[in-house]
């Protein structure tokens, strides 16, 4: 076996060829409407471009016939909120459907928060943050999750218990689905946290599949905070909450339905498993 060092000018190409692409869609000349959701965390800028992404999968309800398959580019994403996959999802299904399919599959579920004192100064700041960043909608929940806290820790409570399932299911009722054309959802190894939240919403809705590698995979334990030890030479991460029957277990992963063992992962790869399970030859 013979093993070269790459030149300066392949790793540039390495390089650049593992960065994400940038959020937006896309409508190939195949009949493919191409939804890249390489980011849960945007920016500024990058919550123009989910705006924009939410009117464009508005206007599919009158435009889906002319669009072959709907491909939701999952590469290069590792988490941040799930609210931007839910709202996807939501324009693409249907906000009462995506409510009950959601509701139906975490019926059973509680998520637990550590009602200490380092959670309540955490989310008593994370709203603050989180409109500072333009995001009102997911600080009300901040907001809302802080009193709880607060609240249980008033009664010496370990943790806020919150029957998130029990919630969901009495805020829907069953719903059917918008009619759409055949979804495929990209994954790659590095889908964790909201990212396999996302593969969670996604996956509740009949042919959905699953293209890339399988996906990585988290515990029960979530949404961490930075800690500073007493010595204050370094940091602990500790997580926030606990889900507690969640149906996706802890180290469990979602396998692909259409496996890709390609070294090129480019755009042009993904589309050609695509189109071959569309059919085309």
């Amino acid at each position: 076996m013979h093993w070269e060092p790459p030149t300066q000018e392949e790793f540039l190409a390495l390089i650049e060829a593992a960065q994400p692409d940038p959020l937006g869609t896309t409508h190939l000349e195949n009949g493919l409407l191409w939804v890249t959701l390489s980011s849960f965390s945007p920016g500024p800028d990058g919550i123009a471009a989910y705006e924009a992404m939410f009117a464009e999968l508005e206007r599919l309800k009158e435009t889906s016939q002319a669009t072959r398959a709907i491909v939701l580019d999952l590469r290069g994403n590792k988490g941040g909120s799930s609210t931007w996959s839910r709202q996807i999802a939501d324009r693409l299904c249907g906000k009462d459907a995506v409510a009950w399919a959601l509701a139906d599959y975490f019926r059973e579920t509680e998520v637990w928060y550590l009602a200490d004192e380092g959670n309540l100064a955490y989310f008593g700041s994370l709203s603050t943050t989180l409109r500072e960043r333009g995001l009102p909608e997911i600080a009300e929940w901040a907001d809302e999750l802080h009193g709880s806290l607060r609240a249980a820790n008033a009664e010496s409570e370990t943790f806020y218990k919150q029957p998130y399932g029990e919630e969901l299911l009495a805020k829907s009722q069953p719903a059917r689905p918008r009619s759409l054309p055949p979804v495929y959802v990209i994954t790659d190894g590095g889908c964790v946290s909201a990212c396999l939240d996302a593969v969670d919403t996604f996956t509740r809705f009949e042919g959905v599949k699953l293209v890339g590698a399988p996906t990585s995979a988290d515990t029960e334990y979530l949404e961490t905070r930075r800690e500073r030890l007493p010595s204050g030479r370094g940091w602990v991460t500790l997580p926030t909450k606990i889900w507690v029957r969640r149906p996706r277990g802890s180290g469990e992963v979602y396998q692909p339905d259409l496996l890709v063992t390609d070294l090129d992962w480019t755009t042009e790869t993904m589309v050609e498993h695509i189109l071959s399970d569309l059919g085309d030859n």
